[in-house]
């Protein structure tokens, strides 16, 4: 009995020792701890979890995003974009578009012409901009064309600027008239470059091909007007 009695003093002496040994480890490195996980995770959990507000989600997607942590941004943007807002879906969508992934670029395309048959002019534009470039499938200058005129109706005017572009890019079928006209319907938009492009290709046409650039003009712009009449 006295050597039992013994042996539980000097286990809880053990136990004594180990515990102020550990609270001295504790004081010490608490600062740096708290710092490193606790403070981390809380801010996870304060400011970056997962909301049943969609709207929510995607302000928080916004802010990761802007920190340099698209991944997890990418997270809330589709948690957004599942309840049907619109700007987390257009987010997924270019999320999709940057991946080497063939399924995620179909899957954008999907997303864009979705969103495009409700009349969004950002998805009108970056469907032409894929079909322009070949992302999600195969190129197709005739669909990029018209989608960029969509984009247009729904006064996404630099689609103008890519149209003249569009005119140049297609070796079957380099208009540069028709790219002029374009730029210059950009420019009265003030589109971003679209002045410097129109400089650049008004020395390249003949008097005669000046002539008719008025006129051409006028039709392309009568053209947008029924696109947006057919489509409104």
């Amino acid at each position: 009995m006295v050597i039992i009695s013994k042996s539980i003093k000097s286990l809880k002496k053990s136990l004594l020792v180990f515990c102020i040994f550990f609270n001295i480890i504790f004081i010490f490195l608490a600062p740096t701890l708290a710092h490193e996980t606790y403070g981390d995770a809380m801010q996870w959990y304060n400011g970056y979890r997962l909301s049943a507000d969609a709207k929510q989600n995607y302000l928080i997607g916004l802010k990761l995003e802007n920190d340099g942590k698209n991944q997890k941004a990418l997270s809330f943007f589709r948690k957004a974009a599942d309840t049907g807002l619109i700007e987390a879906q257009i987010k997924v969508g270019l999320y999709f578009i940057k991946s080497d992934n063939l399924f995620k670029q179909k899957k954008a395309r999907k997303i864009f012409k979705s969103l495009s048959d409700i009349k969004n002019p950002i998805a009108s534009f970056k469907l032409a901009w894929m079909y322009e470039n070949a992302i999600g499938g195969e190129k197709n200058i005739y669909k990029a064309s018209y989608f960029y005129k969509l984009a247009a109706s729904r006064d996404q005017y630099n689609a103008y600027l890519y149209l003249a572009n569009l005119s140049l890019t297609d070796p079957n079928n380099i208009d540069i008239l028709l790219a002029a006209s374009y730029s210059s319907i950009a420019k009265k938009k003030n589109v971003t470059g679209s002045n410097s492009l129109l400089n650049r290709l008004l020395p390249l046409l003949d008097s005669h091909e000046l002539d008719e650039m008025a006129i051409l003009i006028s039709s392309l712009e009568s053209e947008i007007e029924k696109i947006k009449l057919i489509n409104s």
